[in-house]
């Protein structure tokens, strides 16, 4: 159901209560609901939809038939800061795009940080002043931007706790349009709104703090965090969002060729 399409219905009753509930929730223990909770609020604030209604009610019954799912931290094994970005880029209806990410510290515990949040508010005065994504790759570049931003804090926090982190701190995403931008960081009339995000991110990766690898769309876990999946996907990256990796690395951060380009700064510097 997309329901940025979805009709208003005249005088019917907030969904505030609904969405606040599940945001306190999502926040604390349970982000495999956060697309489903921004997916309501975008548009069910006042005057919400049957599509809307109905969407609330089958999160109260997903989370009550789950009652015993929550995200998982701590483990044993190596600590090391790695993470998944991803964006889905809405066209139709209340276009803002959806921005996503997790970050991990082990590949034993859940998540320790995922967001889902829509993208900023469109300028109907002038199109080109406007900081919603013009297009996927910089929905991407965005989501990047977000992940980043809260990475750089997290740093200094497990810094604190556990000593000096493994670098580049590895940050995988599925987009291979943004590959071209950070690698040459050609500007022009489509890009030049976002130079200063993609020049930002272009100094952490040249720095040594980050690099970023490109993982298969049916491997990055940040999927869920952007949009409505079918229940294989869905439960294949809730389980790894809630639970962790098993301990293992997965198959592809092993692979070379098509399946696995990582952006480091050696990569940068060799274009």
């Amino acid at each position: 159901i997309n329901l940025r399409t979805a009709q208003p219905v005249a005088g019917a009753t907030s969904l505030l209560p609904d969405t606040g509930t599940f945001r306190f929730i999502a926040d604390r223990a349970r982000p495999d609901i956060l697309t489903a909770v921004g997916e309501i609020s975008t548009g069910g604030a006042k005057d919400p939809s049957y599509e809307h209604q109905d969407t609330s009610v089958q999160v109260k019954h997903y989370l009550n038939s789950t009652k015993d799912l929550y995200v998982q931290l701590g483990g044993l094994g190596k600590l090391i800061l790695f993470g998944y970005s991803d964006a889905s880029y809405v066209t139709e209806g209340n276009a803002k795009s959806r921005l996503g990410g997790c970050l991990f510290w082990n590949l034993n515990s859940g998540a320790i940080f995922s967001f889902s949040r829509n993208d900023t508010t469109r300028n109907t005065t002038n199109e080109y002043m406007s900081s919603v994504s013009h297009s996927s790759t910089e929905s991407e570049i965005k989501a990047l931007d977000v992940l980043i931003t809260e990475l750089l804090h997290i740093i200094d926090v497990a810094t604190f706790i556990a000593g000096e982190q493994e670098r580049p701190i590895k940050l995988f995403c599925d987009n291979r349009s943004a590959k071209m931008v950070f690698d040459t960081l050609k500007t022009n009339h489509r890009v030049k709104h976002i130079n200063m995000r993609i020049q930002a991110i272009r100094e952490h990766i040249l720095s040594g703090l980050i690099a970023i690898h490109f993982v298969p769309t049916d491997d990055n876990v940040a999927d869920i965090l952007t949009k409505a999946l079918a229940a294989p996907k869905f439960q294949k990256f809730r389980k790894i969002l809630m639970k962790g990796h098993d301990g293992l690395a997965p198959d592809w951060d092993h692979g070379h060729g098509d399946a696995h380009l990582a952006l480091t700064a050696l990569s940068i510097l060799e274009v």
